[in-house]
């Protein structure tokens, strides 16, 4: 329930921000850097879609943790760096800013996607005890 509970207020927070950076993003970026970095827009766009994942999920690790699973924290964390550097080496050279940005989607997710079946098995296995 700790984990779950924040998840509407984070939610949104989240949405309201990307929704006021797709609005705003790109004339501020202009504003401030100038029209000169109006191409990384996009490639932004895409990144928040993984600091997105990121904020959703900033309470799962600290949950694994406190279940007295600190080695599954350590491959989980293991596998997804992997699979954001296979990622990063693919994408970037075939979709540039943009690709770079999807690999970070995929280390999150991954991640995410992990600590969420360590955490439901380590629920599971206890619960089968008691």
């Amino acid at each position: 329930r700790l984990m779950i509970r924040p998840l509407p207020i984070i939610g949104a927070i989240v949405l309201l921000a990307n929704i006021a950076f797709l609005l705003l993003g790109k004339s501020a970026i202009i504003l401030a850097l100038g029209p000169d970095f109006a191409g990384i827009f996009k490639p932004t766009l895409v990144y928040l879609v993984g600091v997105s994942i990121a904020m959703l999920t900033f309470s799962f690790h600290p949950a694994l943790l406190a279940l007295n699973k600190p080695e599954a924290s350590f491959k989980i964390l293991s596998v997804s760096v992997l699979a954001y550097i296979v990622s990063i080496c693919l994408l970037v050279d075939n979709y540039g800013l943009i690709g770079a940005s999807m690999s970070y989607i995929i280390f999150y997710s991954t991640w995410a996607m992990l600590q969420i079946i360590a955490i439901y098995q380590t629920r599971k296995n206890r619960e089968a005890f008691n």
